[in-house]
């Protein structure tokens, strides 16, 4: 196993470590294991090919679930933009039963729809302080310099000829 996908399991149980103590770090996760994901790496083949993102997702619904009382409150939440992707999603739904063409390709893309609406409402919620922000947006550029163009990992030389 290379040293990428060491690092990789060791940043992975790490951030399942911190999201069981604090479902924010959930989100950050999230992103890196997006732009980290193992079977779309030359590093990953020897790791096991499950689904990391949704392992993601599953530990820090339940890292809410068990934390909820422990979350700082917040002043005059507005989750509006949550409904209206609730309403967009029982739409796509809708249209998917009763007048998509391809039935399958359009259940697939609602779908989608749905996961994506659940990331953005566990973002929204959980993202609760300035310092978690902050924390997201360090997770974001770390993470655009992903795991796979380190210099030393023989990933990304190309030649001219």
């Amino acid at each position: 196993m290379s040293a990428t996908a060491v690092l990789f399991i060791l940043l992975f149980l790490t951030g399942v470590y911190l999201t069981l103590k604090n479902p924010f770090w959930g989100v950050a996760l999230y992103i890196f294991e997006w732009h980290n994901h193992p079977p779309y790496m030359w590093w990953g083949d020897p790791l096991p090919d499950f689904r990391w993102s949704m392992l993601v997702s599953l530990i820090t619904l339940w890292s809410l679930i068990i934390n909820h009382g422990k979350l700082k409150q917040l002043k005059e939440a507005n989750y509006s933009l949550i409904w209206w992707l609730v309403a967009m999603t029982a739409y796509m739904y809708f249209v998917s039963v009763f007048f998509a063409i391809s039935p399958k390709d359009s259940f697939k893309r609602s779908e989608n729809f749905l996961k994506m609406t659940i990331q953005i409402f566990l973002m929204m919620y959980l993202v609760r302080e300035v310092d978690h922000h902050k924390k997201i947006i360090w997770t974001l550029i770390f993470s655009v310099a992903n795991l796979d163009g380190w210099p030393g990992n023989g990933a990304g030389t190309a030649t001219l000829g």
